[in-house]
C-alpha cells in the first residue's frame, strides 16, 4: 500500500496549522504567546511525524535522506543548492543542528568517540607547525653557541623573540597553517587506537624530503 505524497503531507500539515494557530493581537498575554508557541511546535512535530511516516513508506530511512542530501560524492551534483544554503558561512542553521546533537547525552558520547581522533589532530597539527617555527628560529651553527651565548641565554626570551617574529611576519586575513584541509606534504598521519578509550589517535612521523 502505498503512502502519501509529499504535497499531501504538505496540505494536511498546513490545514491543521491553521486550525491550532490563534491569531495573535497586540496586547495579548504572554500566556497566549505561550499556547501559541506550544501549538506551532505540536505542528512542527506532526509535519515531522508524517514527513517520517512518507519515508518509512518508501523504505527510506532518516540517515539515508539525509546522508544522500549532503553527501560530497552525489552523481551529478543533484543537491549543490541544499548544500550551498546548508552550509553557507552567514547562515547558522547548520551549527545548530551540531548543537543539538552536542546537547543530546546519548548524541554526544557518539560525538565525542567521533570527534576524538580529529581533535587530536588539529592539536598535533598545531604544535608541530609551532615547533616548526622554533625550529626555524634556533638554527644555528655551533661556532655561534659560545659561552658568553650560553650564559646569557634563557628560555623566555628565547621563546619571545620567536612569538615577535611570528606575529610581525604574519599577515592579516592569513589563515593559519593547521586549518588546512590536509596535512603538510612531508607529514604523514597514521591512525592507531588507544586501547584506553577505544578510540583511534592519530599518531605523526616525518618523512624524507629527498
Amino acid at each position: 500500500m502505498s503512502g502519501p505524497t509529499l504535497d499531501e503531507i504538505h496540505q494536511l500539515a498546513d490545514v491543521t496549522a491553521s486550525q491550532l494557530a490563534p491569531s495573535l493581537m497586540p496586547g495579548q498575554s504572554q500566556t497566549k504567546a505561550a499556547e501559541f508557541e506550544a501549538q506551532s511546535a505540536s505542528v512542527l512535530q506532526q509535519k515531522v511525524k508524517k514527513t517520517l511516516d512518507f519515508l518509512s513508506s518508501i523504505d527510506l530511512t532518516l540517515l539515508d535522506f539525509f546522508s544522500a542530501l549532503v553527501s560530497p560524492w552525489n552523481s551529478g551534483n543533484v543537491f549543490t543548492d541544499f548544500q550551498k544554503h546548508l552550509f553557507c558561512s552567514s547562515s547558522k542553521r547548520f551549527e545548530g543542528l551540531l548543537d543539538l546533537l552536542w546537547s543530546h547525552p546519548k548524541a554526544n558520547k557518539k560525538f565525542m568517540n567521533w570527534m576524538y581522533p580529529h581533535g587530536l589532530r588539529l592539536v598535533l597539527d598545531r604544535v608541530y607547525d609551532e615547533m616548526d617555527n622554533v625550529k626555524e628560529h634556533f638554527s644555528m651553527t655551533s661556532s655561534l653557541v659560545t659561552p658568553e651565548f650560553l650564559s646569557s641565554w634563557n628560555i623566555q626570551d628565547a621563546l619571545s623573540a620567536v612569538n615577535t617574529a611570528k606575529t610581525s611576519a604574519s599577515r592579516p586575513g592569513t589563515d593559519h597553517p593547521h586549518h588546512s584541509q590536509s596535512p603538510s606534504p612531508h607529514r604523514v598521519w597514521a591512525i592507531g587506537t588507544d586501547q584506553d578509550n577505544l578510540a583511534q589517535v592519530p599518531q605523526t612521523f616525518d618523512l624524507p624530503l629527498t
